[in-house]
């Protein structure tokens, strides 16, 4: 029989908890991560912060592993219980170095994702620091984990007594802040740039939850801290720190999940289609008008695969650099009213094109 952390000849564990969020958990991740890198591949517009979440799916299946290697030598039974206590501990140490990894190249992925979309020089600026600032607090996360007890195996090994370590509570608590943290300035990131888009309220509205699903991320981060605040004075770690362990691999898993959702518009427009417009609007002439990204979309289909949310974003925020009104209308049109000839057509396909290769 296979071991999963499920109770054994009457010894009490609750392994299997993590055990079995870790591998449905990353699973899921891994069919979304699946549908937006072969959807990037076919159109041709795979880009870097492509790579970024192809590189935390990696580390969240490296962190489900090693997670699922401490369940098996007794992680999640009462101390006197375990297995093999120094194992356990050894391979939950180890799993806390790739969750960091997968935490920071989620948020660089998003934080790429929207540079590709929002042109404008102010959001570049932002956008690039928020950039410095992931990759600090990761780097230096990564860091603080492999040498919060110096010798290193004295971080799993308790019958090391000459040891030097940070204060594990402080930490935890400062690291579980700082993640929240960046997790809302990244959920409130494309919000104006949105909002200041010639579009319906229907349509801005749907754009918002698409780009705005990532707040889930922030409420497990916060269930994360609670957890983290409920369990920081356990003297039984194996016991006491499941609930947090959860938290972390939903939240891990979650943010890469959610990372994948604005790609993915068109398929979420089919399960609620009441969240985004659909069809044609008549101008005061009486003629039937089509949004700009419907008429592309009908003549695109001919050419290529259809082009993403992304693409469609990207392009009109290009098209309005020259723009009279300044920075604010930059952004603006997704799906402006307005008729165009063939030629202008044409010149605005190939623009977008280049723009998405």
């Amino acid at each position: 029989m296979v071991f999963y952390g499920q109770t054994v000849d009457g010894i009490p564990d609750r392994g299997y908890i993590l055990y079995i969020t870790a591998l449905v958990m990353v699973l899921v991740a891994a069919v979304f991560v699946t549908a937006r890198l072969g959807t990037r591949i076919v159109t041709r517009q795979l880009g870097l912060d492509d790579i970024c979440l192809g590189l935390a799916l990696v580390s969240s299946v490296v962190l489900t592993a090693a997670i699922d290697m401490s369940v098996y030598h007794g992680y999640g039974r009462h101390k006197p219980d375990m297995k093999d206590m120094n194992a356990a501990m050894m391979w939950f140490f180890i799993a806390q170095i790739p969750y960091k990894i997968a935490l920071g190249f989620t948020k660089v992925s998003l934080v790429l994702l929207y540079l590709r979309i929002f042109i404008t020089k102010t959001f570049q600026r932002v956008g690039r620091g928020y950039l410095v600032v992931i990759l600090a607090w990761t780097i230096a996360s990564v860091l603080v984990t492999i040498l919060q007890c110096i010798p290193i195996k004295a971080s799993w090994d308790k019958k090391i007594v000459d040891k030097k370590c940070v204060d594990k509570n402080s930490w935890w608590y400062a690291f579980a802040a700082i993640n929240t943290v960046t997790d809302f300035l990244i959920v409130i990131l494309p919000i104006r740039p949105i909002l200041n888009l010639k579009l319906s309220k229907q349509d801005r509205i749907g754009l918002l939850c698409v780009f705005g699903i990532g707040a889930f991320v922030c409420v497990t981060s916060i269930l994360r801290t609670v957890a983290v605040s409920q369990t920081s004075t356990g003297l039984d770690q194996s016991w006491d720190f499941i609930p947090r362990s959860t938290w972390t691999l939903v939240e891990c898993n979650m943010g890469i999940i959610c990372a994948c959702l604005p790609l993915l518009r068109r398929p979420l427009s089919f399960i609620f289609p009441w969240l985004f417009r659909r069809g044609t609007t008549r101008g005061k002439s009486g003629k039937s008008y089509e949004p700009t990204e419907l008429q592309y979309m009908e003549r695109s289909r001919r050419l290529r695969a259809t082009q993403s949310q992304e693409e469609i974003l990207q392009s009109e925020s290009e098209a309005g650099r020259d723009s009279p009104k300044g920075e604010e209308a930059q952004i603006a049109v997704t799906t402006e009213i307005r008729q165009v000839t063939t030629a202008e057509y044409d010149a605005e396909l190939q623009k977008r094109l280049k723009l998405g290769m």
